[in-house]
C-alpha cells in the first residue's frame, strides 16, 4: 500500500509505497512554492494529506492558502488535478468531507474560519 505524508517546514507532499518487509521506499515528492499575505505565511506549509471519497490525494496548505488534488498512480507518482485557493491568509489547515453529500469542509487556521465548498467528485472544490 501507499502512505502520504505533509512536511510543514519544508512545504512537501510525500508519497511512500510500503514494502512486503514493512520498510517505505519514498516513490514522489512535490514541492509546493509561493506565500500568503500573513506574517506565518512566508513559505508553503503543507499541514494536511488525506484521501478525497473517491480516491484522491487531497492537501491543506496552510502557507499558501490551497488545497491541491491529485492523481495517485498504483507505483505512487503523484500528477496534480486541481489547486483551489481559500481566501487570503486564511491558513487552510484541514479538511472534511461530509458523509453523504458532495460538501466539503475547509478548517482554516489564521482567520478561524469554516469554508464550505462543493466537491465535484473528481478533483475540484468550488465556494
Amino acid at each position: 500500500g501507499l502512505v502520504y505524508g505533509a512536511n510543514y517546514h519544508k512545504g512537501q507532499v510525500l508519497v511512500y509505497k510500503r514494502q512486503s518487509d514493512g520498510r517505505l521506499i519514498q516513490t514522489d515528492l512535490d514541492q509546493h512554492s509561493g506565500q500568503g499575505p500573513h506574517e506565518n505565511q512566508s513559505s508553503p506549509h503543507v499541514h494536511f494529506t488525506d484521501l478525497t471519497p473517491d480516491q484522491y490525494l487531497v492537501t491543506c496548505d496552510l502557507g499558501t492558502d490551497e488545497v491541491t488534488t491529485y492523481d495517485v498512480s498504483p507505483e505512487g507518482k503523484l500528477s496534480k488535478l486541481y489547486t483551489y485557493h481559500s481566501q487570503a491568509g486564511a491558513g487552510a489547515r484541514h479538511i472534511v468531507f461530509h458523509h453523504h453529500y458532495k460538501i466539503a469542509y475547509l478548517i482554516c487556521e489564521l482567520n478561524s474560519t469554516i469554508e464550505v465548498l462543493i466537491y465535484d467528485g473528481v478533483g475540484e472544490f468550488e465556494r
